[in-house]
């Protein structure tokens, strides 16, 4: 005979609320899913981003993308070129520049009497306090870029030095690095690529018991391919010569570029097609003829700028024109405790060294002198 075992209703109950509050079984993460990442920048400010691995692993060519200063990394255009990018086999980063979307926390630093027991933070440096409107004097956990003035945006190159130190351990080859950008992101990513081109790093020199800039490899060659999109000749209210930065690396190296606008967009298309001229010819010698640099999106006919561009078909074409200048480069290993390395910095008609890099450690920087 069957016996029929009674259970008490409270027993019964908790048991049913037992099974309907059991979570479900959580989804499991794919390989090609982006990576939330955190990147600390020299003077403290936290980048948020993500990172979208590729599928050749450590070897992969790394694209990082830049925002308009307006804007964030999270708008479609930018997640949609990201994974179009990825499907063809590149790393992508994309994040927030400092002061942006999610990058609004800074380290503020402890000051103390005794400079052994200080904490240097965000507000230690003076170019962070003096472009800063608002009490600085009480050190704020969180930046917003309205409440700096135009001045400070050079600044934000230091947020692409960080990006690269980042890369340099990621599972990438930052030795090969694209850069897409848009607006004034774009005219970040020039000033800081000049930077690179103007940066080497120390090397032993036995004869003078010293190290000396390697000259004949300047950082910037690890960029190997970039994208603008209405890239801006102005930068915080000040006129920029985008002919200046971009000429060593774009006509000088041929560093291939693609200037991309709309043809509703007059100024946007007049900058573009001057650059062109300029990159391609370079003084008029065709000795300087650079044929992988050009102009695209005339077929947009409307007046979009930045990534609004980023519609229909152009994260496709981008992906394949990069495709079409894509070249092997070997995977650069950093040394065991960081390189060291120097800026040449134009100072008049000179150029004088200054640390950008000691051991791994990055200097602080406000990148001006390389918009003159």
């Amino acid at each position: 005979m069957r016996r029929i075992r009674s259970v008490p209703l409270g027993l019964l109950a908790a048991a049913l609320l037992t099974v309907q509050a059991r979570p479900a079984p959580a989804q499991q993460k794919k390989a090609d899913d982006p990576e939330p990442v955190t990147i600390t920048t020299v003077d403290q400010v936290e980048l948020k981003g993500h990172f979208y691995p590729s599928s050749k692993g450590a070897g992969a060519p790394v694209v990082v993308l830049l925002h308009a200063l307006n804007e964030d990394s999270k708008k479609g255009g930018w997640i949609t070129l990201a994974r179009t990018l990825q499907k063809a086999g590149y790393a992508v980063l994309r994040f927030d520049f400092r002061g942006c979307g999610d990058s609004t926390t800074v380290k503020p630093g402890m000051p103390h009497f005794n400079p052994k027991m200080a904490k240097r933070g965000f507000w230690d440096e003076k170019e962070n306090v003096a472009y800063f409107k608002g009490a600085a004097n009480k050190r704020p956990n969180n930046i917003n870029l309205t409440q700096f003035t135009a001045g400070y945006h050079p600044i934000l190159a230091n947020d692409l030095v960080a990006v690269k130190a980042w890369l340099d351990s990621a599972p990438c080859n930052s030795n090969n690095l694209t850069l897409i950008g848009a607006k004034e992101g774009a005219t970040i990513g020039a000033l800081w690529l000049n930077a690179e081109w103007n940066r080497y790093r120390l090397v032993p020199e036995p004869r003078r018991m010293m190290e000396v800039p390697d000259l004949e490899n300047p950082e910037g060659q690890a960029v190997t391919a970039a994208v603008w999109l209405s890239i801006s000749p102005t930068l915080g209210g000040r006129s920029v010569s985008l002919a200046s930065l971009l000429y060593k690396p774009a006509a000088e190296s041929k560093v291939p570029m693609l200037f991309f606008y709309s043809k509703g967009d007059t100024k946007g298309r007049a900058t573009a097609l001057a650059l062109e001229k300029l990159f391609k010819v370079g003084k008029g010698s065709k000795k300087n003829v650079s044929p992988l640099t050009g102009k695209a999106g005339e077929e947009i006919m409307d007046k979009l700028i930045g990534s609004a561009l980023l519609t229909s078909q152009v994260p496709e074409a981008i992906s394949g024109w990069l495709k079409s200048t894509e070249k092997e480069k070997t995977v650069r290993k950093v040394e065991p405790g960081g390189d060291s390395s120097v800026w040449l910095v134009p100072v008049g008609a000179r150029v004088m060294p200054r640390q950008a890099s000691f051991r791994g450690r990055w200097m602080f920087f406000n990148f001006v002198p390389f918009l003159r």
